[in-house]
């Protein structure tokens, strides 16, 4: 749940900050569509509305991916937060020395879908927290910052999908049909026929190098070999 992997998060940031670490990285793994980029919105929206309130966002809409998934930094979009307040929300080319000159400032920076090439400030003390599908991307930030710890964002459930379908107002009947499809996979939940129409979609244009390339850029673990397939038409 996401209350379980912020409270996590919390935690090890706090007990870094006892033993004396200045830098904490957090990285939460998962799936496409599994509802990581929903978490750091969460995650954000918490801090800020505490005691947070220096706060960095970078985050790589698909029109900055390549065919490769190689992310184009200067199309990221860049948002910071100074003394809770919106100050920046530009893509990162128009904006770059804004953000070199707010470095040392920040509290939290949080990364979705991407790893910026920016040094960090020798002043920055903080949480690095990072989103990311099963990739090699990451590993410079975890060769950079040695307290380091993972999270993989869990499936969702049959029983969650159908709660979150009342909240939103959708048929339970069509929550049910889209699980069959997509099973954990929150993107297509709400909409009716939406999975089916995705799977379908995607099984007349795969290909071997889709999948050479996925299998290049992403390894499982136990927990994610039940809902990584996914990623094959996402």
């Amino acid at each position: 749940s996401y209350r379980g992997i912020f409270k996590l998060i919390a935690n090890a940031w706090e007990k870094s900050i006892r033993e004396g670490e200045e830098r904490t990285l957090a990285i939460v793994r998962g799936s496409s569509g599994v509802g990581k980029s929903v978490f750091l919105g969460y995650a954000i929206a918490k801090y800020v509305r505490g005691d947070l309130k220096n706060v960095a966002l970078f985050y790589a809409p698909k029109e900055s991916k390549s065919g490769t998934g190689k992310v184009d930094t200067n199309e990221v979009q860049c948002t910071i937060w100074l003394h809770g307040n919106i100050i920046t929300d530009d893509k990162y080319f128009a904006v770059r020395m804004e953000v070199k000159e707010h470095l040392s400032k920040l509290q939290m920076i949080v990364m979705d879908g991407c790893s910026m090439p920016f040094s960090l400030s020798p002043d920055f003390k903080g949480l690095i927290l990072v989103s990311a599908s099963p990739s090699l991307y990451i590993k410079n930030l975890k060769d950079a910052i040695f307290n380091h710890c993972e999270y993989t964002m869990p499936p969702v459930s049959m029983e969650e999908a159908r709660r979150m379908g009342e909240i939103v107002g959708t048929d339970v009947d069509v929550v049910t049909e889209n699980f069959k499809y997509m099973n954990g996979i929150t993107h297509y939940f709400f909409k009716k026929d939406s999975a089916k129409h995705k799977v379908d979609d995607a099984s007349l244009s795969v290909s071997a190098e889709n999948i050479s390339r996925l299998v290049s850029m992403q390894s499982t673990s136990k927990l994610e070999d039940q809902v990584a397939v996914h990623s094959l038409v996402l």
